[in-house]
């Protein structure tokens, strides 16, 4: 109960208010106290110290915790990523945003539940639609009972990945081509991620990777295993520790069909941080084209 109050008591507090004084919702300001901006496929993080100086403008001292109140658009934007009590990175939708809380302490975050503002990021879908992404929130002191409001706006446009792609693989038709895991390393370590990358998460491919082949982890080996369409966003590649991950990066393949012609393009999520951290991600593009020989060159 007390976690009900203490997030709900100031809103309504601010209802009666603006009830009593005759003004209106809609008085809220129209510019956002908070812009970004993305490429679609791309990420940006939000900066603590903005929220705290938001906070500042009204009251002294650092806030707790950051409440979200509106987001119904996020979704068709992209969605949020935060790392969590066990310093791991979680992807968030708007579903998820109900009744959770991003501390600005990360020393404050209790197991199983909220999550640390440092290292909040939006992660803009490569098919999102051009525009702006509004969200709302309220910045709050630990008692729950100061508290700011604020609005974010988000502007998702063009095209972070370039038509080559962060990495670049030639197959023959009909032949494999491995996967060289210090490819993805250099992508991170470009993209200007900290620490050590840890493990790559694929987005689900478009409908051209069905005619284009198949990725394989072990191809030709014992305990292989190949992965569809619909299948290959649902793993995690770890990069050194198995414990990061599902399959072994290094021991990916992409096997080209016979017919295969042109290029097929894999957008992939790449997570690490120092230690055992991962709230560090960027992102990149895999493309594969058809060519007389197989190579694996990073590019």
């Amino acid at each position: 109960m007390r976690r009900f109050f203490r997030k709900r008591l100031p809103a309504f507090l601010l209802t009666l208010v603006m009830v009593m004084t005759m003004v209106p919702a809609v008085s809220a300001k129209s510019s956002a106290d908070l812009t970004y901006e993305v490429d679609k496929g791309d990420s940006v993080s939000f900066k603590e110290r903005e929220f705290r100086d938001l906070y500042r403008s009204e009251y002294s001292g650092d806030p707790s915790y950051v409440v979200f109140t509106d987001y119904s658009d996020l979704d068709d934007y992209g969605y949020l990523t935060a790392v969590n009590y066990y310093d791991k990175t979680v992807s968030l939708s708007e579903s998820d945003l109900r009744n959770t809380w991003f501390y600005y302490d990360s020393h404050d975050v209790p197991k199983n539940m909220d999550y640390a503002l440092d290292g909040l990021t939006f992660e803009a879908n490569r098919r999102a639609d051009s525009g702006t992404l509004r969200l709302k929130f309220e910045i709050y002191d630990a008692d729950g009972k100061n508290y700011v409001y604020g609005t974010m706006d988000i502007k998702v446009g063009g095209d972070s990945g370039s038509s080559k792609g962060d990495i670049t693989y030639t197959v023959k038709p009909g032949e494999e081509v491995t996967f060289d895991d210090e490819d993805f390393v250099n992508a991170y370590d470009n993209a200007g991620g900290s620490g050590t990358m840890k493990y790559v998460v694929f987005e689900k491919p478009s409908s051209d990777y069905s005619n284009a082949g198949t990725v394989y982890s072990r191809y030709g080996k014992r305990n292989a295993t190949s992965f569809t369409r619909s299948e290959l966003d649902d793993y995690k590649f770890y990069y050194g520790d198995s414990d990061y991950g599902d399959y072994d990066l290094d021991e990916l393949s992409f096997v080209a069909d016979k017919s295969f012609s042109g290029s097929v393009e894999l957008s992939f999520t790449a997570y690490g941080g120092t230690g055992t951290r991962t709230n560090q991600n960027v992102t990149g593009t895999l493309v594969i084209t058809s060519g007389k020989s197989s190579s694996a060159k990073g590019d």
